[in-house]
């Protein structure tokens, strides 16, 4: 049965804990969020249990109330030259 939509969702971005009132944000607001800036210099994945992982896009929307839904890891993408 999936988690019933409530004022405030705890979720967790690398090591950090934050409560957002929203059931689902885009990916630009999630590393926002985490003041990863700009976030088009990183990507966001979205952990769920039993290790599966997901890359969340900067338009696509991560909801909150999938069940198993564990955690989000940011990336920083880097920058080759040549």
């Amino acid at each position: 049965m999936p988690p019933a939509r409530c004022r405030g969702y705890r979720i967790r971005i690398d090591k950090q804990n934050y409560v957002v009132t929203r059931s689902a944000m885009t990916g630009r607001e999630l590393l926002e969020l985490a003041e990863k800036k700009p976030p088009e210099r990183y990507r966001i994945d979205q952990k769920f249990r039993g290790g599966k992982t997901v890359k969340i896009g900067l338009d696509e929307k991560a909801d909150f109330t999938t069940p198993s839904v564990e955690k989000f890891m940011t990336l920083p993408l880097d920058q080759t030259e040549g």
